[in-house]
């Protein structure tokens, strides 16, 4: 209105009253359709400010024509309590007309108010059956690419069932929607708070994914520094130099160092782990030549690990570099790639490969368990109602060599900003058994690496071969589901188990070979049997707060103390700095064992990965 004001002045008043009048009748108008606020009486104040407002325009407008000022009193006292009382009894009726409408809704708008109480019921029993609504009508074609979908879904996941990874999982799907005004305002403001709010991220896998983000980006740097140097001795050794060129590579590596040192210090100074400061420590002395301050942190980093190898909770940790883990993306164009692997898995799994576009999880899975894996792991993405893979406690992996090995798994899907991963991470479980993974026919698809030993085979790989090739007696066929068939081989006894396993339509075997006297006894009495059907209730609840979780919790909430930005070059670096630098470093880590051990080491002394148990 004001701007119709500006626009046409006193010049033309009627004209700006009717422009005007037809402005706020349709803000009313929108109001008792759509009705804003989740509460009855906010639409109903809103709905009637613009009544009351639209009533004086048109009793002005009406005062105009008759030229007669009284009007606008008189019509004021006696049409607007009139006005007002018809408003809310049109409000009141509109929600009876919500409740009884059984009609599908046409636009993202409808849905909201249809279900707005379902979106906004803390109580209610059965929260899954609104996240099956929101996909049932996501796959709707007026409704996809919506981005106010995603919106929702997170804002039900966050503030209605408290769930904070999968709110950021469902709104990671914002970024294959549409653009629109509306959803690029809400996108944006979500996100900025997400940010602003650091004390949300207070989950291990988070945190971990974070660090992930935060060490890709700097390391990101650090490479393209090594490729600056580079062309700087390059220009040196040309046989007539650019003074030009050389300036401006050595500005760009000045001030390259600047950044990446301070991005190194951010992250050691904010997760604080070993890898952190040895990566710290590392581009102190070796690309700064500072052996001193590197000595300093080198020795904060010697002092952690030794605190890490006498402290009980360090094998408690899920992620780490003591835990294998790896990455995997969830994007449309990259489903299923590696995109980070550690050390830690890379010797387990016995390879040397590299994140890169070829390298898929499904790499290391067995037949069959790879048939279906990615269809499997996708339609949980879309369907989730958890962030945590039940169905995946434990997991045969096939290492590069063609072998495979039984894990614990802990899976988790999150989400940084708009991309969503599965985390994974497991550790080898020790056995006194070995088996292979065998078909209905008795083919042999997969093996432990000590398999072919014990049915007295030489070669090493035994893929592809019929069982009853390598032992004529035994048959794959005959044998009875758990019940042990039992052979001397060298004055020794083994026993040969046979468990049926269901994937999906594919049905295989797992041939277990049992050589320990005690748990061949086991098998002979069922006692082995009954550990292997009660596997599944030896797990932990996963909407259980696991311990490291807490941990993380209670070490978001402890603050650091701030430091001072300072100007880098390449001549000369403040040492005192690094000296602040380690000054806190000592600091939070007596906070951290002070703080975290006193309150939570008492609550929890199980693992965070599956429990243990002697069979898959």
């Amino acid at each position: 209105m004001c701007i119709f004001y500006v626009t046409l002045g006193n010049g033309n008043v009627i004209l700006l009253e009717i422009l005007s009048l037809i402005y706020t009748v349709y803000i009313m108008i929108k109001c008792i359709v759509f009705l804003p606020y989740y509460n009855i009486f906010e639409n109903c104040i809103e709905s009637c400010k613009m009544a009351a407002v639209s009533l004086s325009i048109l009793i002005f407008l009406f005062a105009n024509l008759l030229d007669n000022a009284t009007v606008i009193a008189h019509f004021n006292i006696i049409l607007q309590p009139i006005a007002i009382y018809m408003v809310c009894r049109i409000i009141k009726r509109r929600y009876l007309k919500l409740k009884e409408c059984k009609d599908i809704p046409k636009n993202q708008y409808e849905f909201e108010l249809k279900y707005r109480d379902l979106l906004t019921n803390p109580n209610l029993e059965d929260k899954t059956q609104v996240l099956s609504l929101f996909k049932r009508f996501s796959e709707m074609c007026h409704f996809q690419k919506n981005k106010l979908f995603a919106i929702w879904e997170f804002n039900f996941c966050f503030h209605v069932i408290k769930d904070e990874r999968l709110a950021r999982v469902k709104l990671s799907k914002i970024s294959k929607n549409s653009s629109s005004l509306e959803g690029d305002a809400y996108e944006w403001k979500i996100f900025n708070w997400l940010c602003a709010n650091k004390k949300l991220i207070f989950f291990s896998d988070i945190n971990y994914l974070t660090y992930l983000m935060e060490l890709s980006s700097v390391r990101a740097k650090d490479e393209e520094l090594c490729y600056i140097v580079i062309d700087l001795e390059g220009e040196f050794s040309q046989r007539k130099p650019r003074i030009e060129r050389i300036v401006d590579l050595v500005d760009h590596i000045s001030d390259s160092i600047g950044i990446i040192k301070k991005g190194y210090k951010n992250i050691a100074e904010k997760h604080k782990t070993t890898e952190t400061l040895e990566l710290y420590a590392g581009f102190l002395g070796d690309i700064l030549g500072n052996y001193d301050e590197a000595d300093q942190i080198a020795s904060k980093k010697n002092g952690m690990s030794v605190y890490n190898q006498r402290n009980e909770d360090k094998r408690l940790e899920k992620y780490g570099r003591d835990i294998a883990t790896m990455l995997i993306s969830c994007s449309d164009e990259s489903f299923g790639n590696i995109l980070y692997i550690n050390e830690k898995a890379i010797q387990i799994l016995k390879t040397s490969l590299i994140p890169s576009q070829e390298l898929k999880f499904t790499n290391f899975l067995p037949a069959p368990y790879d048939v279906l894996h990615l269809k499997l792991a996708k339609d949980f993405l879309t369907n989730c109602s958890s962030t945590d893979l039940e169905d995946h406690k434990r997991l045969f992996f096939e290492d590069q060599r063609g072998y495979i090995m039984e894990c614990n798994l802990l899976i988790k899907l999150t989400a940084f900003h708009d991309s969503a991963y599965f985390l994974v991470s497991f550790q080898q479980k020790k056995k006194d058994h070995q088996l292979a993974i065998v078909s209905q026919e008795g083919i042999i698809q997969s093996h432990t690496e000590l398999f072919p030993y014990y049915v007295g085979q030489e070669k090493k790989l035994l893929k592809n071969k019929n069982l009853s090739d390598l032992i004529p007696a035994l048959s794959i066929e005959k044998m009875q589901d758990y019940e042990p068939w039992i052979t001397i081989w060298e004055t020794r006894e083994l026993a040969f188990i046979k468990i049926p396993k269901k994937i999906k339509s594919i049905v295989v075997y797992l041939l277990i070979v049992a050589y320990n006297e005690e748990e061949i006894s086991k098998w002979k009495t069922g006692e082995a049997q009954e550990q292997l059907d009660m596997i599944s209730d030896q797990d932990v609840e996963n909407n259980e707060e696991s311990y490291s979780d807490k941990r993380e919790r209670k070490r978001a909430e402890i603050k650091c103390h701030s430091i001072g930005e300072v100007t880098f070059s390449m001549k000369s670096i403040d040492k005192t700095e690094t000296d602040i630098f380690t000054q806190n470093m000592d600091s939070s880590m007596m906070k951290d064992q002070k703080e975290h051990e006193r309150s939570l080491d008492e609550e929890h002394s199980k693992p965070t990965l599956s429990k243990k148990s002697n069979f898959y």
